[in-house]
């Protein structure tokens, strides 16, 4: 797959994302793919996996909104980085909403199958400044 599709291919998965819809974002990805979160184990599989991170996300941020920093691409892989806000209006892992207002950076590495879905997923971003942002923890805590 040429540099620019994959590009083309992770700006999508963006603008799958600020739909809200979960199945618009999981249907780029392949049948049997594997995703994981920074510092999350184990990896999560298949397409299901995509769509309950999601509607975690969607529920617990319903403004949620993405744009996309930088994108880049070599191989098979390309690499995004991205600014995600949103207001804490649903629960977020027990953490009941803050009406808190939030702004995280992350980076998303993806590896394309040769069909052009997303075959792995690793998402990095710093779940301690989303909870420093939240108020659930000390903010001179994890730096």
């Amino acid at each position: 797959m040429e540099r620019e599709d994959l590009i083309r291919r992770a700006q999508r998965v963006n603008a799958a994302w600020n739909t809200h819809d979960p199945l618009n974002v999981a249907v780029l990805f392949a049948p049997e793919c594997t995703t994981r979160e920074s510092g999350q184990r184990p990896a999560q599989h298949g397409r299901q996996a995509i769509v309950r991170r999601a509607q975690m996300y969607f529920r617990a941020f319903v403004d949620f909104d993405s744009r996309l920093a930088a994108v880049n691409a070599d191989g098979s892989m390309c690499f995004s980085r991205w600014v995600a806000v949103g207001t804490h209006t649903g629960a977020l892992h027990g953490l009941a909403p803050t009406g808190r207002r939030v702004e995280i950076e992350g980076c998303s590495v993806y590896e394309f199958d040769p069909n052009g879905y997303i075959q792995s997923e690793t998402v990095y971003w710093d779940q301690g400044a989303l909870l420093r942002e939240l108020g659930a923890i000390d903010p001179g805590l994890l730096g």
